[in-house]
């Protein structure tokens, strides 16, 4: 829902269809995060807002590729239905493909809708990774990411983001 009706509704404010489902894509993700938490890409999100009071969602849009990348490297069989889902021919495809393409589809929709394409573009600095990274591991978000994530993971998707 989210990737069919983001832009339509950012550039046409006016679709109510495009709003409805949006509406109704935000209740499922409320629903499902209520009982599975977030993971690393919220853990490291809550990090570089708190720091620089950036609006979440944002600072989400320019991480999620990156922590999707990350989390795919070791279960990449999680991202075909994903893909599916998403719209993308992912049929025949090896698995680490399909972790490809959703990454560069929410890029894709990143870049559409306006995210910014690096955490530098925000404000971060690469001196401030080692302490985003260290507070990262404290987030209970990150102790429901699907992949075992070290300070170093966390560390280089910030890196990577930047």
């Amino acid at each position: 829902m989210v990737n069919g009706n983001l832009a339509r509704t950012i550039h046409r404010p006016e679709d109510i269809a495009a709003r409805a489902c949006m509406a109704q894509a935000a209740l499922e993700a409320g629903l499902a995060f209520t009982n599975a938490i977030l993971g690393a890409t919220h853990a490291m999100s809550h990090q570089v807002g708190g720091m620089l009071d950036l609006p979440h969602g944002v600072v989400n849009g320019v991480l999620l590729p990156h922590v999707i990348r990350f989390n795919g490297a070791e279960l990449p069989e999680r991202f075909v239905p994903i893909a599916q889902a998403m719209g993308l021919d992912v049929a025949g495809a090896p698995p680490d493909e399909a972790v490809e393409r959703v990454a560069e589809a929410v890029r894709a929709l990143g870049d559409e809708v306006g995210v910014p394409r690096g955490l530098g573009d925000l404000g971060v600095r690469a001196e401030d990774i080692p302490r985003l990274s260290e507070l990262t591991l404290s987030d209970a978000c990150l102790t429901t990411n699907p992949r075992h994530t070290a300070v170093e993971d966390v560390a280089a998707m910030f890196r990577a983001a930047l």
